[in-house]
């Protein structure tokens, strides 16, 4: 959901740059996990917060003087999946699209999606294929249907981005 990228005083609070709009994340007693992705994170729970755009100013609990939010920096923030808020219908979290099928409108296998990279303007898919990667932007021109239940990823491929050779 973001990353740490420095410390707010000497109280012990962070910033955060966001990659998601949903706050509810951010709520008072909500649980964080903060590091390396996986078991490495350390849970951390949310004292409070205030959401600026794509940035948050966030307290941990525990987290109490400018040297312990410093070794926080850099660090991913992430929430399970189970703690994420509910989105409204239509929208998704990106981790969601990690691992879809990539095809073509007429069924042509693409490849998969092996992650996204947020841009500041419009977000990029990466799709590996085998051994080797290209990257689709995630704009409406491109992206024809995000089929969960199913899978797949429905894409519109701008001409000779995703050809035989450069696949």
């Amino acid at each position: 959901m973001g990353w740490v990228l420095r410390t707010q005083g000497l109280g012990g609070a962070v910033i955060l740059r966001l990659e998601t709009d949903v706050a509810a994340c951010l709520a008072a007693g909500r649980t964080l996990y903060v590091g390396r992705e996986g078991p490495a994170a350390r849970p951390l729970r949310v004292e409070g917060s205030r959401v600026e755009g794509l940035r948050a100013t966030v307290q941990f609990e525990g987290i109490r003087t400018r040297e312990e939010a410093a070794a926080l920096v850099g660090a991913a923030v992430t929430v399970t999946r189970s703690d994420a808020p509910p989105l409204p219908d239509g929208t998704f979290y990106q981790a969601d699209l990690v691992g879809l099928r990539v095809e073509t409108e007429a069924g042509e296998a693409l490849g998969e999606v092996a992650g996204v990279m947020p841009t500041g303007g419009v977000d990029v898919l990466v799709v590996r294929r085998g051994g080797r990667e290209w990257l689709l932007p995630a704009a409406r021109a491109f992206v024809v249907a995000v089929d969960l239940p199913g899978s797949r990823l429905v894409v519109r491929v701008p001409e000779g981005l995703a050809d035989a050779e450069a696949v």
